[in-house]
């Protein structure tokens, strides 16, 4: 007897500690809501565990901390507790991308009982028996429509010398804490945003293989006014990257240099992941295998002198972009479609010398650049420009390859201050420089000449100095196909100031090969490299100017001719030569009886029956073709509304 007395008081003592640490459940028709600790007792200077339990019936759902396109999340207010006793803010679980169906809204949420865990630290110097909290929980449960609700919640839990778990509990605290995302500083991502082109980017890179086995993946921001989260959507996954793209919320500050966020991710296994992020802004625009940034080579811009943007492509391993022409296959980079201040002049992309890209086991060669490139451009702003300072934007359009092309395109932009003197950009001046040593020289005296033998082309160059003597390879890369067939065949003969490269003929190859043009490059043992222009002195000009969208409407004389009503004047004789020509097609010759006939019925008639009669054939034809073209107008304005 005397030992089953001390095990019934303990089992007496824990049953009163649990009735100690109970708290009340409220209930609605849609949702249970409870305050609960992980442990029945506190210790003074120790850290426990509360979390509010939120189970919506089925179909309903609660919402994360931010609820998205609708929707508040959970809170817990007006603490009243100890002085010194600290409550510290909700960990929010994982939360659900919950499209909103028949619309283009998504809320995040939580369609599932859940746990928000809040960390309750003891004061040190506490010395009260029961650590007595009360609070205020405010929720926001939903299905099609929403109910907003509030309770007061109360809980004591009894002071002991040691945490004791109170194992109602502990599963689903220790679910909770699986379900956590992890931690800004506990994590080794990088991530990016930027805004190009009406669409926000979010860009996450891991060191490793972290991404490799990802089967769909999400961010959720935690403020509102940043995206559209539908209906576009789009997730790249590339190896070790991630890309998630949405249009931009139609009032988004695209002044932000920060954005917070969640990437949450499922595996091919079914395993959730999510990870804290915190994106800075970048410039560079990430596609598949690929990225691409448009530099400056000043941190400003000055009106009427030249300035250097620079088009960056820094493909992924293995992968490669192309030069102006492509070699065997592959398409080059462009930029297209440039907006800038009227009267701005912009210059041709300048090619760095072009690399030679055997296709793996095959014939083919291509022509092109296997890593980080930078395609320079000039911009000159018109001299009378007097803005603060200058957007520039452009569509890149570019093919990434290695076994297979993936063509992109992307509208970058860059803002620049105007300024009176150029200052160089120390983060750039690098780029500009190596780009500016791979350009080819056009200032050379090679001369060149093409020899055509049976199956064989050969490319013959001739220099006044021995140049030639200290280089081991030689490559020609021509400006236009069916010229060459870079592969298999090449055979380089260099001597002194001599050289020739011999290739097989194209299966299609033209017929005139007395000019060819391209890029001669030249390399020694260590793989330091010499290129030489052979410019076509008949291409066309370098540059394009940005015009006004209405030149011809606002005065100009668009299109040669002159003021607008000589052009009108024009417009209306081609229209009645048109005529002219209609009428002596053969298709028109039996219509053109039929008005012959109309007008001999006539021939005895009176001189004004007859005036009449033609007044009104003159009429009704005005009178059909103005309303047929009143109605093509319309249906045209229809269509363009």
């Amino acid at each position: 007897m005397a030992r089953i007395m001390p095990n019934l008081l303990i089992v007496i003592g824990l049953f009163l500690v649990s009735i100690g640490a109970s708290a009340q459940v409220h209930r609605t028709d849609q949702i249970e809501v409870e305050l609960i600790s992980e442990t029945f007792t506190v210790v003074p200077g120790e850290t426990t565990w509360l979390a509010i339990r939120l189970d919506p019936i089925e179909h309903w759902h609660t919402y994360w901390k931010f609820g998205g396109d609708s929707g508040e999340a959970t809170r817990a207010v007006d603490w009243d507790m100890p002085a010194g006793t600290e409550i510290g803010e909700i960990q929010w679980p994982i939360p659900e991308w919950t499209p909103f169906l028949g619309s283009d809204l998504v809320t995040f949420t939580y369609e599932r009982e859940v746990f928000l865990p809040m960390a309750l630290t003891v004061p040190a110097n506490f010395s009260g028996e029961e650590l007595a909290l009360s609070t205020l929980i405010e929720w926001q449960v939903c299905d099609e429509i929403c109910i907003p609700g509030e309770a007061n919640f109360s809980i004591a839990l009894p002071v002991a010398a040691n945490l004791e778990i109170d194992p109602q509990w502990q599963q689903a605290f220790a679910e909770t804490r699986s379900t956590l995302p992890t931690p800004v500083d506990a994590h080794g991502l990088v991530a990016e945003f930027n805004d190009h082109d009406g669409k926000v980017n979010v860009m996450i890179k891991a060191d490793g293989a972290q991404f490799n086995d990802i089967d769909e993946a999400w961010f959720f921001p935690v403020e509102r006014r940043i995206m559209r989260y539908a209906p576009y959507r789009n997730v790249m996954l590339d190896g070790e990257r991630i890309q998630l793209s949405t249009e931009q919320h139609r009032r988004y500050d695209g002044s932000r240099t920060t954005m917070e966020g969640l990437l949450s991710f499922v595996d091919d296994a079914g395993n959730l992941q999510a990870f804290d992020l915190t994106a800075s802004r970048s410039p560079v625009a990430w596609d598949n295998s690929i990225e691409v940034e448009l530099l400056s080579e000043t941190t400003n811009i000055v009106p009427g002198e030249t300035t250097w943007l620079g088009l960056r492509l820094d493909p992924a391993e293995h992968w490669h972009t192309y030069w102006k022409m492509g070699g065997d296959s592959g398409e080059p980079t462009s930029l297209n479609e440039w907006e800038a201040p009227e009267g701005t002049q912009i210059g041709e992309i300048q090619w760095p010398a072009p690399h030679w890209l055997p296709f793996y086991d095959t014939d083919l060669v291509n022509f092109g650049y296997e890593e980080e490139v930078l395609l320079p451009v000039a911009v000159t702003l018109p001299a009378d420009f007097s803005g603060d300072q200058v957007e520039l934007s452009t569509l890149a359009y570019w093919n990434v390859c290695d076994q297979i092309c993936i063509p992109g395109e992307q509208r970058l932009n860059i803002t620049l201050p105007v300024g009176t003197v150029p200052e160089l950009d120390a983060g750039t001046q690098a780029l500009f420089d190596e780009a500016r040593e791979a350009i080819p020289s056009t200032d050379h005296g090679i001369r060149s000449m093409t020899a055509v033998a049976g199956e064989r082309v050969s490319l013959g160059f001739e220099a006044s100095d021995p140049i030639f003597d200290d280089y081991s390879e030689a490559y020609f890369f021509p400006d236009q196909r069916r010229i060459i067939k870079p592969g298999p065949l090449r055979e380089v003969s260099l001597q002194g100031n001599l050289l020739q490269i011999t290739h097989k003929q194209p299966r299609r190859m033209l017929q005139d090969l007395s000019e060819v043009y391209g890029v001669l490059v030249l390399e020694n043992d260590a793989g330091a490299r010499t290129a030489f222009d052979f410019v076509n002195p008949a291409a066309d000009a370098n540059s394009m100017t940005i015009a006004p969208l209405a030149a011809a409407s606002n005065g100009g004389t668009a299109d040669g001719y002159g003021e607008g009503g000589a052009g009108l004047l024009v417009f209306m004789g081609f229209a009645f030569l048109g005529g002219m020509i209609l009428n002596l097609m053969p298709c028109v010759f039996p219509v053109l009886s039929i008005k012959a006939l109309s007008f001999a019925n006539n021939a005895g008639e009176s001189k004004e029956k007859q005036r009449m009669d033609g007044l009104v054939y003159t009429l009704g034809v005005v009178v059909a073709f103005v309303t047929l073209a009143s109605v093509l107008i319309a249906l045209r304005a229809g269509g363009e509304a």
